[in-house]
Order: C-alpha cells, then sequence, then structure tokens
C-alpha cells in the first residue's frame, strides 16, 4: 500500500503529464489559428495554453511538495483517501458530461450546470451565491469572446435568445 506522498508525488506527475500533452499535443493539433492576431490574448490557443501551463505549475508544485515533505503514515491517510477519490471521480465525471452535452446545450447553459456542481463539490451551500456565479461566470465568457474577440462559442439550445445580444 502506498502512502499518502508517494500518492500524491504520482498524482503530481500524472496531472503534469497531462499538462504536457496538452500543451504540446492536444492544442497545437487541435486548435486552428487565424495566421494573424493582433492580440496574443485574442488568439484561440492563449487561455487553453494559459491553463496548460498553469497545470504543469501545479503538478510541480505538488510533487515539490510532497518530494521534500513530511511522511505520513498509511493509517493517517486512509480515511481522506476514499473521499479525495470520490471527490475526483465526480470531478472527472462533471467534467466529462459537460464535454459531451456541449454541442447541444452550448457553452452558457452547460457551463452554468457544470459550474453549479463543482461549486456544490467543493462546498458551496448558499444558493443564491451558486445561482450568480454560475449565470454570470459564462454568460460574461461568452459576450467576451463572441462580441470582443469574435471567437465562436457554441451557442445551443439558447442560440435564439443569445443572438439577441
Amino acid at each position: 500500500m502506498w502512502t499518502t506522498n508517494k500518492r500524491d508525488i504520482a498524482t503530481g506527475i500524472l496531472l503534469m503529464l497531462m499538462a504536457l500533452l496538452l500543451v504540446f499535443v492536444l492544442i497545437p493539433f487541435g486548435v486552428v489559428e487565424p495566421k494573424k492576431v493582433k492580440f496574443a490574448a485574442l488568439s484561440p490557443s492563449y487561455y487553453p495554453r494559459l491553463v496548460g501551463y498553469c497545470l504543469l505549475a501545479i503538478g510541480g508544485l505538488i510533487v515539490a511538495t510532497r518530494w521534500l515533505g513530511h511522511n505520513q503514515t498509511e493509517a493517517e491517510s486512509t480515511p481522506q483517501q476514499s473521499r479525495s477519490s470520490a471527490v475526483l471521480l465526480l470531478l472527472f465525471s462533471i467534467l466529462l458530461v459537460f464535454y459531451w452535452t456541449l454541442p447541444l446545450a452550448g457553452f452558457v447553459l452547460g457551463s452554468a450546470l457544470a459550474l453549479a456542481c463543482l461549486l456544490l463539490l467543493a462546498g458551496e451551500r448558499r444558493p443564491l451565491m451558486i445561482l450568480t456565479i454560475s449565470i454570470t461566470v459564462p454568460s460574461l465568457l461568452y459576450l467576451f469572446f463572441t462580441k470582443v474577440a469574435n471567437i465562436p462559442i457554441p451557442a445551443g439550445v439558447l442560440e435564439p435568445w443569445l443572438n439577441r445580444l
């Protein structure tokens, strides 16, 4: 049985590998970019690449802190491990459902539902806060990318209403 430090180091390495795959394989082959972009922040690959580098840094920090940190015994790690595994499984499930439903639901509706689920998963219990954040953040992102950056975002079932904006 692995100790928590070994599991965390393996998780950090896995996160770093996923980030490297995102930055050096998925984005270059999956994101279509115009030949000339006036501002780097308006490039379609800018924000995904930024997320990839952040994930790489977070994975590196996990590995570094656990590598240099104190060892835990297996008995100390067991109850928290099962909860962490369940939360991680739920997180990936929410993101997978979001990915599958994005073309039909669209960015705003899909992101609002996914964000509400993620806020609940993170422990937020105030309905007004969940509702406000879940609606405001995707709506503002949609408006920024479609109106300011002129980057098409899937509107899904809300297309008739979003086209009026």
